[in-house]
């Protein structure tokens, strides 16, 4: 400031330059601030009225009854009508003509609305000319930009009702990637029959419609490959089109289904934790009621796994009734005599046969070992599998796999007890390393979900015994300090940032493994931090994790 403005000669009093004059006031260096500040204001004002002012809708546009009223201005400049249509299409031709479709008023335009439009309108001028100082330029348009808006009385009918996002690889001989099998499904849910012409799909796959009728509650699929997916589904369901831009992302993606009119008709995301089954191993996501709130396709609970293996594109889908077994507690770092194992719950009030049913350490390879016929869990019990069973060897899965003390997964898939094939329901998490003995067991959360902590104590084959917690835990937490604030700005407080840990116990913690010393804690995910060699926690007393360098003296002096 004082290098560009030396002490003797800051402006004062009104100042006339270039025929823009500006009262600096007495105030020094601050008003050549302000200066500066008023100065790109009336510059950036003056490069915006050199175009025609766009018109203004009395409102944004969305949902609407019938009956209700939008008011269309024309811009400010006096002179200027609005062209406009309510279609979706755009007023102002190439090269400047107006659209046959198009309606225009001299004034301001009071529209009722009766039904689902899409307004595009621009202001029109023909005295406008653009100014450049001395100058005008060779070109200058009588129209303004556009200003757009949807209202919508009624969704159109078409919904998006299946998904195969991640399907099975190819066979051997089949030069196909995986991808080139995805399909997405889509219905119409209505009572009558529907032109997809003008209908769109974005997100993680854009595509335009351009023609197409389909009946009521009929269905057609999008494809990601037609000769991929004629050699694997068959030629009976009906391909309204082929994407070419993108994938479905496997690990979970976003998509929204816009009307012709812009109607919001579905933005969702779907995520490939859901259901495992649907992740890789052949079956498909599909909606459980089409004709539901289409706020509701975002929800887990609003899709399930296809009934039949490739899924049912175009048809409609059985859906099978599976009992929900659960894997409910592992043992997977065993020293002798202890053994790996894997214990299931049936929650339901009924008994449930699961002979033919699959148990892995691989969600990619579900089908490592198959639970003999004729095996049961009682209603509301348990039944404990392990890899060594000398009273029952066919019951033992220790032959087909076993867990790594490291981490690693545990899944259960559903199966025909007729064959070896999938069915569709499957359950199961991943795990990292465990203390030995100690076993992970569910857990259900206030939300309803489950997680898998380390347990208090080993209950295979009977209630768990709940989570073992401490003695160290993380007790405080601030993610989101009080903003810094500059004169002009504010800045993201992360240095202000700290995770606190408390040992509830009365005896010091060690942080770190004390036959490895070098093996120290950990925290990972959001924050990645391993504690330092040497790290303890006293009896009863807290660390605390910070996003400074400790040893900053300043730093630190203003953390605390």
């Amino acid at each position: 400031m004082q290098a560009k403005w030396p002490a003797e000669n800051p402006r004062r009093g009104v100042v006339t330059a270039g025929g823009f004059s500006y009262d600096f006031g007495t105030n020094g260096y601050q008003n050549e601030v302000n200066w500066k500040f008023a100065w790109y204001s009336n510059r950036l004002d003056f490069m915006d009225t050199n175009f025609l002012s766009p018109p203004i809708f009395s409102s944004l546009g969305g949902q609407a009854t019938n009956g209700t009223v939008v008011t269309l201005n024309p811009g400010t400049k006096p002179g200027s009508s609005i062209i406009y249509t309510l279609d979706g299409t755009d007023p102002r031709l190439s090269g400047g003509a107006v659209s046959p479709t198009a309606f225009s008023n001299l004034s301001s335009v009071t529209l009722t609305l009766t039904g689902n439009v899409s307004i595009i309108a621009r202001s029109f001028n023909p005295g406008h000319r653009n100014q450049t100082g001395q100058n005008n330029p060779p070109i200058s348009s009588p129209w303004s930009g556009p200003t757009e808006a949807a209202f919508y009385v009624t969704l159109p009918s078409l919904r998006i009702t299946e998904l195969m996002y991640h399907p099975a690889n190819a066979p051997v001989g089949n030069t196909n990637a995986a991808d080139n099998f995805e399909y997405i499904e889509l219905t119409n849910i209505g009572s009558q029959a529907l032109n997809l012409n003008r209908f769109r799909i974005r997100g993680g796959v854009e595509f335009d419609f351009t023609t197409g009728i389909l009946n009521a509650g009929d269905s057609g699929v999008l494809v990601r490959d037609q000769a991929a997916f004629i050699s694997r589904y068959g030629a009976a369901p009906r391909i309204l089109g082929v994407y070419t831009n993108t994938n479905l992302n496997n690990g979970g993606d976003s998509l929204k289904l816009i009307g012709p009119l812009n109607e919001p008709i579905l933005d969702f995301a779907y995520s490939d934790r859901w259901y495992p089954a649907t992740d890789g191993l052949g079956f498909s996501l599909v909606i459980v009621n089409p004709a539901a709130d289409p706020a509701t396709w975002s929800l887990k609970e609003s899709w399930r796994p296809s009934g039949l293996l490739n899924g049912t594109p175009g048809a409609t889908d059985p859906a099978l009734a599976i009992p929900a077994i659960v894997i409910n507690e592992i043992s997977t770092h065993t020293d002798p005599p202890d053994y790996d194992a894997v214990e299931l719950y049936n929650p339901t009030a009924s008994a449930v046969d699961v002979g033919g049913w699959f148990l892995t350490d691989k969600h990619g390879n579900p089908t490592k070992w198959r639970i003999p016929n004729g095996t049961s869990i009682p209603a509301t019990g348990y039944f404990a599998f392990f890899a060594t069973n000398t009273a029952t060897p066919s019951l033992a899965f220790g032959g087909a796999f076993s867990f790594a003390s490291t981490g690693e997964s545990a899944y259960l898939f559903s199966g025909s007890a007729a064959g070896t094939n999938l069915t569709g329901y499957a359950h199961g998490f991943d795990f990292g390393p465990q203390a030995n003995g100690v076993t992970f067991g569910r857990h259900i959360t206030s939300t309803g979900g489950d997680q898998y902590p380390a347990q208090a104590s080993p209950t295979l084959g009977a209630a768990n015994a709940g989570p073992k917690v401490g003695p160290v835990i993380i007790s405080e937490i601030s993610y989101h300090p009080p903003e810094l604030q500059f004169t002009y700005h504010t800045v993201d407080n992360n240095i202000d940032e700290y995770i606190e840990l408390q040992n509830t116990s009365a005896s010091a913690v060690t942080l770190y493994d004390p036959l490895h010393p070098t093996n120290t804690w950990a925290l990972r995910d959001a924050v990645e931090f391993t504690f330092p060699p040497g790290a303890t926690i006293p009896a009863g007393g807290v660390v605390v994790v910070v996003a400074i360098d400790p040893s900053h003296a300043d730093q630190a002096a203003a953390f605390r």
